[in-house]
């Protein structure tokens, strides 16, 4: 993504306009955000449009990005009344003309729907709210129109020719929905894409927000539900790739445990944009549901890992503790739960809790040729004890890990990564720096070929430690910007204040006392938050 921003930058200025910011995700929210930061000093501006109530759901959008906020006021009155007059014109009187640009009020939507209400009806059909305008405006529509718009607004506000079809009643109606389709584009309440998500399908999307919703409104609470579950049995022929879309449907269905499965895929996806917040949410909408067993597990299993990397260690140490009342002892989402709630456990400062988990782990076989998440698990708890102090301990449970661990998972760059991080503390107790850079470096690039950026970034942190420690101060500090950079891009609020306390000793030693002392305090911040 921002290759191809760069690229183009290269050549030409480039203007990337977002409409509908309030509706867009976490993860989109956090690529922008990555190419303002990454090509400060390139030709790109960002143009986003948004509601105001997008300041509630991104309350800290792009704030680090020199953002200038334009809030649009009201049309003028002037506007207003050269808009009227140049759509209306000269036969209608000045008196509608003030009637109109009195009820729009200054707003733009207002005012269209105003102006189209007085060029079919008259001034005396004006009706009194911008809701009754849009009612009298759909009733106004043909039968057909109608119910092609009502079916469509049960998909949102994109919809298909096909997937109308499948919610209207049975029977070959193609050429009766096509002419509703296509009035609808005259009379310009919808609008034809130029491309569709799904081969074959022609696409749509209702040209306002609130006619979409004043449509809606007009099905019945039977309606919605019967639609909705027919939508999502079209959808999913179609090919629908997002588990939100999906879930809701089936929520909304009234058939709320069909959906436990697609929120639980819609979970798995947020996490892995670093939509933190949305992770949770949306595995706690699957256990609302009636989530249970092997599902419920892996849905506790889930908010330990987003809340862990939200810096919120309570929840994470308890939701892991919940994943593992569930899960099968032993299981590989069992020995993730477990390295969670030790990570957790180790960053509470719960060192009764940690080596509760560090003995559960124990119970299992400790034969390193045993399964890797197994193994995973037992480095994973290694790095709390260690910051512990729990020597003994740390040394019992590296043990099975030992010889070449590392060597025998060279198919799976996860557990490379994560033996290799395990070495890399065994080396540290024993002193051994060049060892312990080495595993470091080991690990890092096996998280990266694993695609695991958020755990790359702690042996990047240790490349950093093990520089400072020999005097390779360039070194130390490429890696701790490194990890900086990525932990600000995903909202690894802990990750980064440990990278900012070690690259301020790197500053310090370095003789920048000033930038050395910044980030030392926004890391004691950090650390207190």
């Amino acid at each position: 993504w921002e290759d191809t921003l760069a690229a183009e930058c290269a050549v030409h200025p480039l203007i990337l306009v977002l409409e509908d910011v309030h509706w867009s995700d976490r993860a989109s929210i956090d690529f922008v955000d990555g190419a303002l930061r990454h090509l400060a000093s390139s030709p790109l501006m960002v143009v986003a449009l948004a509601r105001p109530e997008v300041e509630d759901v991104f309350p800290d959008l792009w704030k680090q990005r020199r953002v200038q906020a334009l809030r649009l006021g009201e049309l003028t009155k002037r506007a207003c009344e050269t808009l009227a007059r140049e759509v209306l014109g000269d036969a209608v009187s000045d008196k509608t003309i003030a009637l109109i640009v009195e009820r729009a009020g200054g707003n733009a939507f207002y005012l269209e729907e105003l102006i189209r209400a007085a060029a079919e009806g008259g001034a005396e059909l004006l009706p009194e709210t911008v809701i009754a305008m849009l009612q009298a405006r759909l009733e106004g529509l043909p039968k057909e129109a109608r119910s092609v718009l009502r079916a469509a607004s049960v998909f949102g506000r994109t919809f298909w020719r096909g997937a109308v079809r499948s919610l209207i009643e049975p029977g070959d109606r193609s050429a009766a929905i096509g002419d509703a389709l296509a009035e609808l584009c005259e009379r310009e309440v919808i609008v034809a894409s130029q491309e569709s998500r799904f081969s074959g399908e022609e696409e749509f999307s209702f040209r306002q927000a609130l006619v979409r919703e004043a449509a809606y409104a007009m099905l019945t609470e039977r309606d919605r539900k019967v639609g909705h579950r027919l939508a999502a049995r079209w959808l999913d022929r179609a090919g629908e790739t997002n588990p939100i879309v999906m879930a809701e449907h089936h929520e909304r269905s009234g058939q709320a445990p069909l959906s436990i499965d697609w929120f639980k895929r819609a979970a798995e996806q947020a996490l892995a944009g670093n939509d933190l917040d949305a992770a949770v949410a949306r595995a706690d909408r699957a256990i609302e549901h009636g989530a249970s067993g092997e599902t419920l597990g892996e849905l506790w299993l889930l908010k330990a890992e987003a809340h862990r990397w939200r810096g919120a260690n309570g929840a994470a140490q308890t939701s892991g503790e919940r994943a593992m009342a569930e899960l099968a002892p032993g299981s590989d989402a069992w020995c993730e739960a477990a390295g969670q709630v030790a990570a957790a456990s180790g960053k509470l400062g719960d060192v009764e809790a940690l080596l509760r988990a560090v003995a559960q782990l124990d119970g299992l076989s400790s034969d390193p040729s045993g399964s890797a998440a197994h193994r995973v698990a037992r480095a994973r708890a290694a790095i709390p004890l260690l910051v512990a102090g729990q020597y003994d301990r740390l040394a019992e449970l590296l043990a099975p890990l030992a010889g070449d661990a590392v060597e025998s998972a060279a198919g799976d760059p996860s557990a490379v990564a994560w033996l290799a991080r395990a070495r890399s503390l065994r080396a540290w107790v024993d002193g051994d720096v060049a060892d312990y850079l080495a595993s470091s470096e080991i690990s890092a690039t096996s998280f990266l070929r694993a695609g695991d950026l958020r755990n790359a970034c702690s042996p990047l942190i240790g490349i950093g430690i093990g520089g400072l420690e020999v005097g390779a101060f360039e070194l130390a500090e490429d890696a701790l910007r490194e990890t900086l950079t990525q932990a600000d891009r995903m909202g690894l609020l802990h990750t980064a204040s440990v990278a900012k306390h070690h690259l301020g000793l790197v500053r310090a030693r370095l003789g920048d006392l000033d930038e050395a002392r910044a980030l030392l305090r926004d890391a004691i911040d950090a650390s207190r938050s």
